[in-house]
């Protein structure tokens, strides 16, 4: 089924050698350079949604419904990426969502006050 992909320009590239891209519409932001990089790597124009959100429901919904998205591929970005809505959109049409984590970054040092911070620095 045809899949949208909203993990942004940063990761086109790791979609360079899928051979059926035609069935992947990507949602990026409607900056010129970002509409190059999805050509320049393959992707047709009828491909690319070049839009910027915050996206509604409604909105997720109509899209996918237009484009027959059984899959959706996102990154978990929590209220502030939409996360919701792209999850409850899918839900409504019986679409897949696909939710990438993030790894885990083990810092060195963290601190959660400002004032410890500056004891530490000083």
């Amino acid at each position: 089924g045809n899949i949208l992909v909203t993990l942004g320009s940063n990761n086109l590239h790791k979609f360079e050698n899928i051979k059926n891209k035609s069935n992947i519409y990507f949602r990026i932001l409607p900056k010129w350079e970002m509409i190059k990089k999805a050509e320049d790597l393959g992707v047709l124009p009828k491909n690319i949604i070049a839009m910027q959100g915050p996206f509604s429901k409604e909105l997720n919904v109509a899209m996918m419904r237009q484009l027959n998205i059984k899959y959706i591929v996102s990154k978990k970005g929590g209220n502030t990426g939409g996360e919701r809505e792209k999850i409850e959109s899918a839900k409504d049409i019986g679409a897949i969502s696909i939710m990438l984590s993030r790894p885990n970054v083990e810092y060195p040092v963290v601190f959660s006050h400002i004032e410890k911070l500056i004891k530490y620095i000083i």
